[in-house]
């Protein structure tokens, strides 16, 4: 089998990276895997767009719920033909990882590892709204505007608790 793993660098803060690294190492013992590390969205559409040349037979995300949304919508854009092997995992390292708490995913590294290598594939319904593709939610109103006025670098720094602080802010301000 041969991995494609993708670390969405602005969704998690550094300390991630050591995480990641951990399990990507204890899959490259046994399995053919690359490791890229993006910055911005073009970065990782430049990879995906390429997963069919290079043969990869799993697309693995490290990042947040955006990052796993991305990413689907990027397969779907491109016209990405599944093969029959063909499966992406998920590594929650983003902010929040509703997805995380959803797929009832732990942070052991051995119970990720057996997970993304395992052959026990589901499939997945997808919603799509206005062209867009959607695995996890899609959102409107109130706390749509809550999650679109968080800018990366301050979730970063503040974490989930930039999202109790953006609620109250529109609730007082309403």
């Amino acid at each position: 089998m041969k991995f494609c793993l993708i670390y969405n660098k602005n969704s998690s803060s550094q300390n991630q990276l050591k995480f990641i690294s951990k399990i990507y190492n204890k899959i490259k013992k046994k399995y053919f895997i690359d490791f890229f590390q993006t910055k911005t969205e073009q970065e990782a559409s430049d990879i995906i767009k390429d997963l069919k040349k290079n043969k990869y037979n799993r697309l693995i995300l490290a990042g947040g719920d955006g990052t796993v949304s991305f990413a689907i919508n990027e397969l779907i854009k491109n016209n990405y033909v599944l093969s029959k092997n063909f499966a992406i995992g998920y590594i929650p390292v983003g902010t929040a990882n509703i997805l995380k708490s959803e797929l009832k995913i732990h942070y052991k590294i051995n119970h990720i590892v057996t997970t993304l290598t395992s052959n026990n594939i589901k499939k997945a319904n997808l919603i799509k709204i206005n062209g867009k593709f959607f695995l996890l939610m899609a959102s409107f109103g109130w706390d749509a505007q809550i999650v679109q006025s968080i800018k990366s670098p301050i979730k970063k720094i503040l974490g989930k608790i930039i999202f109790i602080i953006k609620g109250f802010q529109k609730f007082i301000l309403m």
